[in-house]
């Protein structure tokens, strides 16, 4: 019996219908597993593509080193800015055995030293003539030390007018910020900054100091206001951050970066470039009218010291926004992102009026005009070489202007 029903096998598997059948299940069942396998290896691919993407995205500002605290579609309103000066002061004094040095060097038969370089004693938050108390609440038990080391590094790097060091004059630090309140039906975000006293000598010891610690302590994770009001005594600066553009008649639309001078503070090589400007708030921000200071009288200085932009001009033929609160991570430093539009000025009128600006030698070594528009930028921004966190900004600044940048070909 069996066979019987081997050989009916037999002769059934010679015949066109077992072939046919065959075939057809060859030509359903392949296709289903070679759709499969395609499928699960599609599926892997676009997971890894997608995290890869993800991760650089997520990366971008690590890479970049900065983080924006605060940003939304529009800019800040008029009134969504509060800046007030509090009775706080932060001083770190001069080395008393390096101050006859500083003398001979800075002063002259028509200037005195002070006007050079403001002198002052060692000045905590509480009042007191040490640093301890600072110490404890930043958690850093050795700042008295640190202090004490960075004070005289500081100081030589000004006897030898090196690293941008060649005045000290008052600026602000942070003494405050809240920037996580909204007000109005309309939520609108609101920045509000309490600033404290100090000098451009205590804010470069700081930042010495800072470099020194950033990897044992990293300040920079997780932030909130209130770790940026316990480590504050690094905030001893709020920068500016200004893209400049120009409709010019012949070239069209236009975005101005700046080359960092030679001789500008941390910059020390040429070639390097970052956005159109940048200003810290100091003492001449203060609005004389009412004594309260204004992020647009910093940036109406900074346009004036390192371009040569009188106010008169700024006040009639600009237009301004404030967009991003951003920390730059890499000197723990608070700033903020500007664009100033001029309507009609050519390049050629900027560079003329640059090139007699007060502190244009200083600061921008040469000024590069870009067509506004997305493939310019990119390949300006791959093929040259930025302080870092400033293309992040620029990214930023263009996004708010309806141009997107590809950020994560920009920050390889």
């Amino acid at each position: 019996m069996f066979n019987d029903l081997w050989d009916k096998v037999q002769l059934f598997t010679n015949t066109n219908l077992y072939w046919a059948i065959i075939g057809s299940i060859i030509g359903y069942v392949v296709p289903k597993v070679f759709d499969s396998i395609t499928f699960s290896f599609k599926k892997k691919y676009q997971t890894y593509k997608i995290n890869k993407i993800t991760t650089q995205v997520d990366d971008i500002e690590n890479v970049l080193g900065v983080e924006i605290l605060n940003t939304g579609n529009k800019p800040y309103t008029s009134n969504g800015i509060d800046i007030n000066v509090e009775n706080q002061f932060f001083y770190i004094s001069v080395p008393d055995d390096l101050i006859p040095k500083l003398e001979k060097k800075y002063s002259t038969e028509s200037v005195k030293f002070f006007e050079f370089f403001e002198i002052h004693k060692d000045t905590g938050f509480n009042g007191a003539d040490n640093f301890d108390e600072m110490a404890k609440q930043s958690g850093i038990n050795n700042l008295p030390e640190l202090i004490e080391t960075a004070r005289y590094e500081v100081a030589n790097s000004f006897l030898k007018s090196e690293n941008g060091l060649y005045f000290n004059a008052s600026k602000y630090g942070v003494w405050e910020i809240d920037f996580t309140s909204k007000f109005g039906n309309k939520e609108t975000r609101h920045l509000s900054l309490s600033l404290y006293h100090t000098d451009y000598f205590t804010f470069k010891v700081t930042q010495n100091i800072y470099k020194k610690i950033s990897k044992e302590y990293n300040l920079t994770k997780d932030i909130t206001p209130t770790k940026l009001k316990k480590y504050n005594l690094f905030l001893s600066s709020f920068g500016i951050n200004a893209l400049l553009l120009l409709k010019d008649k012949d070239m069209g639309d236009i975005c101005i970066f700046s080359e960092r001078s030679i001789l500008a503070s941390d910059t020390d090589k040429s070639n390097v470039y970052h956005i159109t400007m940048n200003e810290g708030l100091n003492i001449d921000d203060k609005d004389p009218l009412d004594d309260k200071v204004r992020l647009s009288n910093c940036l109406e200085r900074g346009f004036w010291e390192e371009l040569g932009l009188n106010n008169d001009y700024y006040a009639q033929d600009m237009t301004s926004d404030f967009h991003d609160l951003f920390l730059v991570k890499d000197s723990f430093q608070l700033g903020i992102s500007a664009s100033v539009f001029i309507k009609d000025m050519s390049f050629d009128d900027l560079y003329s009026r640059a090139e007699i600006a007060k502190d244009k030698k200083l600061e921008v070594g040469k000024l590069k005009p870009i067509n506004f528009d997305k493939k310019s930028i990119e390949r300006f921004l791959i093929n040259n070489e930025f302080i870092p966190y400033s293309k992040y900004i620029i990214a930023r600044l263009c996004a708010h202007k309806g141009i997107f940048l590809n950020q994560r070909m920009i920050s390889k």
